[in-house]
């Protein structure tokens, strides 16, 4: 059974749980809807310059890089953290912070408590990897109905 949406539809030879969005591979590996809220399973594979903003959202978010390496900010004003292969990071809801892919490819593990981070997918990304990403100002509306916060550009380092 997959932990994606239930009600997801579309063709049989597309995971419902799997969506795109700026380039970034999600795969919903254990949805809200299954755990009443508790927390959210995502895997994602990034390419290389991925770059989040400096943003902050209600969720605690935890990430576990499978391959490649990535550059973590966590808090505004915090040092910048290289990670690898088992590496962990964690930050806190509310806490500023950004990642920025450093190899070829980025996968991950990222974990939201309590859920909510896959309803950000699932609400912004698509199926199909040629379809254009959404317009800034969608992008802006979901961000004010999730309660995430845009605090910037991630800080050089």
């Amino acid at each position: 059974m997959s932990g994606g949406a239930a009600d997801a539809g579309g063709s049989a030879d597309v995971d419902p749980a799997v969506w795109w969005l700026d380039g970034v591979r999600s795969r919903i590996a254990l949805h809200g809807d299954v755990t009443g809220g508790r927390v959210a399973v995502l895997e994602e594979v990034a390419p290389r310059g991925t770059c989040s903003p400096l943003h902050s959202h209600p969720e605690d978010e935890t990430w576990q890089l499978l391959e490649g390496s990535a550059t973590f900010w966590i808090g505004a004003e915090a040092a910048p953290r290289r990670c690898g292969p088992g590496d962990a990071v964690f930050a806190a809801g509310g806490t500023p912070h950004a990642l920025r892919v450093e190899s070829e490819r980025a996968r991950m593990v990222v974990i939201s408590t309590p859920a909510g981070l896959e309803r950000w997918v699932e609400q912004l990304g698509t199926r199909a990897p040629d379809d254009p990403p959404p317009p800034r100002e969608r992008i802006s509306a979901v961000a004010r109905a999730l309660g995430v916060v845009v605090h910037g550009r991630p800080p050089e380092g």
